[in-house]
């Protein structure tokens, strides 16, 4: 009898063991699968992100990003012979949501809006977009890397079908004392594609995974040298390339 209980005791307590901390931000302790947790409907509440290239004569390009949830800002630079120059951009979203499914799809989903200026000869012309895009596919985690990544602590994201639309809600022409020249106009464009390999993939780290917060982060790093030669002549470029990129998603309310 006092054996059958303890084995009884044994098999709960399997049943009930915590897995395993993969990401470096995990939960000490959770008795759903990892899985589990990555299946739900997220929202992305936020997004930094840096990259720069600068090549062998010390030109540089970058851009900034910050998503808040709501507001995307996005700044570019470039840098060249000493000269900067740079360009802020932003939009506003009404959604950015990604669906991870149990069966291994997922669908991302991106809906903003923003406009843009266009200033000559005395007239400025103000186009104002709506923009959605989705992107649907299969997900998995990665194998465990020997002496680098563990198991099941990245997630790669292969898209097999991309849809970009977007909708010109208004375009209006303003002379230079700002009254309105013409009737405004509108249109939509909208691209599709379907892949039959999924050639767009994005890879990301999983930093932090719980049951209503996940983190995921990427890290650009890496160089690129090229030469040619005709005659006796050698032409030779090198780039260097850094960043990093770090999403917090949340659970959809």
């Amino acid at each position: 009898m006092k054996k059958s209980i303890l084995m009884l005791a044994s098999a709960g307590l399997m049943i009930a063991a915590p897995s395993c901390k993969k990401g470096e931000n995990d939960p000490g302790l959770s008795l759903s699968s990892r899985k589990a947790r990555i299946s739900n409907n997220w929202t992305v509440s936020a997004i930094s992100s840096t990259y720069t290239e600068t090549d062998g004569d010390g030109d540089s390009w970058s851009n900034t990003r910050t998503f808040d949830g709501t507001t995307n800002t996005l700044v570019s630079s470039n840098t060249s012979g000493g000269t900067t120059v740079s360009n802020t951009s932003t939009s506003t979203f009404t959604d950015y949501s990604v669906v991870i499914n149990k069966d291994g799809t997922y669908t991302m989903t991106q809906a903003y809006t923003y406009s843009d200026d266009d200033s000559f000869g005395g007239f400025t012309t103000t186009t104002a977009h709506t923009v959605t895009i989705t992107s649907s596919g299969s997900w998995s985690f990665v194998g465990k890397e020997k002496d680098s990544y563990k198991n099941k602590e990245r997630v790669i994201l292969n898209s097999l079908s991309f849809s970009y639309t977007d909708d010109v809600v208004s375009t209006t022409v303003d002379d230079s004392d700002g009254s309105t020249v013409g009737t405004p106009t509108t249109s939509s464009t909208t691209n599709s594609d379907v892949e039959s390999h999924g050639q767009d993939i994005m890879i990301f780290d999983i930093d932090m995974l719980k049951g209503k917060e996940m983190t995921w982060m990427q890290t650009f790093d890496g160089s690129d040298s090229n030469s040619s030669t005709t005659g006796s002549t050698t032409i030779s470029s090198s780039s260097t390339i850094t960043g990093s990129e770090t999403w917090t998603l949340v659970e959809q309310g």
